[in-house]
């Protein structure tokens, strides 16, 4: 029965789609640029646009670098993190940035269509009685965007944003960021930055800075609004650099329930100054 109706509805795909590409040129170095890619495409279930969907938003920022070496870095970290390693293992990284996008927009909604379709089917097939518009839970939507958070002559900071929702009570949404030595072109994680035994010290900066935020006196009262429940605050490698201090960005569940959101915390680099290295790039921050 199931592939009969599969066979009396077409699965066309109605598609709306927008691709435009700009360049942006503020950066404070002559040797990188940016430019955009910009898709957003629909499909509908058994091609019919009354039908639950699936929506894929992407707006994606690209480095164009004269240095080779530059290039690779950022496109791995790039790749990796707004589309997933399994990505960097096809061979993405050698795709141009718009051969990237279409790639993992005609995957995300074939494999929407290959899975949810024949759920969409047995489920009217069992309620005929239902309105197409009861079974808004088949819709799905992905959005990606990532941009230049923050650039210097010696760093640039990659920020990236997911938001899905898959059905289920609600969607899932997370930031990564990733830090760019521009003098050394690699990512800076969190052994680059501090020297020593910075953990214990750094995590109680990072609580009396959250403390502040809230605008209470003791980690008791953080602790009784949530922060914590989930995981233990402390320095994490999902963070951004600035010119004001480090601030540690903890996504939903990372420490905290769905409904409080994620947590930013900035530390001044007066307060880690006993603990940050000497790394050219990080010297010239702190100074």
């Amino acid at each position: 029965m199931i592939r009969q109706c599969v066979r009396i509805l077409p699965t066309l795909l109605v598609v709306g789609m927008l691709i435009t590409s700009c360049n942006h040129k503020n950066n404070s170095s002559d040797n990188i640029t940016f430019d955009s890619i910009k898709v957003n495409k629909t499909v509908y279930l058994l091609g019919d646009t009354a039908l639950p969907s699936c929506n894929i938003d992407i707006n994606y920022t690209y480095p164009i670098a004269k240095d080779s070496t530059l290039q690779d870095s950022i496109d791995y970290y790039l790749i990796l993190n707004c589309f997933g390693s399994d990505y960097i293992k096809k061979g993405g990284i050698n795709l141009s940035a718009a051969e990237l996008v279409d790639k993992y927009v005609q995957n995300y909604t074939h494999i929407y269509i290959k899975d949810v379709q024949p759920l969409y089917v047995e489920e009217i097939k069992e309620h005929p009685e239902d309105k197409p518009e009861s079974f808004g839970w088949f819709s799905y939507f992905k959005e990606i965007k990532s941009d230049v958070a923050y650039q210097n002559a010696h760093l640039l900071v990659y920020r990236c944003y997911i938001n899905e929702f898959t059905g289920g009570a609600h969607g899932v949404y997370f930031t990564n960021f990733f830090n760019i030595d521009l003098n050394t072109n690699r990512r800076l994680l969190l052994s680059d930055i501090f020297t020593g035994d910075y953990q214990e010290a750094v995590s109680n900066l990072i609580w009396e800075a959250l403390m502040k935020k809230e605008n209470v006196k003791s980690r008791d009262a953080l602790e009784d609004m949530g922060y914590g429940s989930l995981g233990p605050i402390m320095p994490i490698d999902n963070f951004y650099l600035s010119s004001e201090g480090i601030t540690f960005y903890y996504n939903i569940y990372d420490i905290a329930p769905f409904a409080m959101g994620p947590t930013e915390v900035m530390v001044p680099y007066s307060q880690l100054k006993p603990w940050l290295s000497t790394l050219k790039v990080i010297e010239q921050l702190a100074k």
